[in-house]
């Protein structure tokens, strides 16, 4: 398994930082929510795609390369990390307003990919890929904390609220 050692997975930024920055307001040691936040600020750098604001399943160290792939469940698990991170932020953090338009970043560009049925496919931007429900309760759960945290941008709210309600729906539908 050494052939994985130099590899950054998205799924990452839903566990490390929210912790760490957690821990640091648990113990009242802002060492741990700088690491927290360092981290998911390094992860975000490299797996970010600038000009879609989506996340890439992986990154390789050694080749300094990114994954095509962007998985909708990773560009979920990032979304929650940067909205759990920024939960645990204390409110004059540095880096609240970096992290909060990270999170605006993707729910914005979450809101073109959702399929008229109100989910999304496995693969964000394939749509050869079939749609999936777990992408809309990943992403609806993270469109509702943002709401419930005041962290989606004015010009989103509309658009994020009509996504939550469509996601719900599709959910609703394919439950029994």
């Amino acid at each position: 398994l050494d052939v994985w050692r130099d590899t950054i997975w998205v799924d990452c930024m839903a566990l490390d930082a929210p912790f760490l920055t957690a821990l640091g307001r648990a113990t009242d040691d802002d060492a741990w929510t700088t690491f927290g936040v360092d981290q998911l600020l390094a992860y975000a750098r490299v797996l970010r795609d600038p000009e879609t604001g989506l996340f890439h399943h992986g990154y390789d160290i050694a080749a300094r390369r990114r994954s095509a792939c962007r998985w909708a469940r990773g560009n979920g698990w990032a979304l929650h990390g940067l909205l759990d991170t920024l939960e645990a932020l204390p409110s004059a953090h540095p880096a609240r307003a970096e992290v909060a338009d990270l999170a605006n970043g993707l729910l914005g560009a979450l809101v073109p990919l959702q399929d008229a049925s109100g989910l999304w496919r496995t693969v964000l931007d394939d749509p050869t890929t079939p749609l999936e429900n777990s992408t809309a309760a990943l992403f609806a759960s993270a469109g509702l904390k943002a709401r419930r945290l005041g962290q989606v941008a004015p010009e989103l709210q509309e658009a994020i609220d009509s996504m939550n309600a469509r996601a719900a729906a599709a959910l609703a539908a394919h439950v029994d």
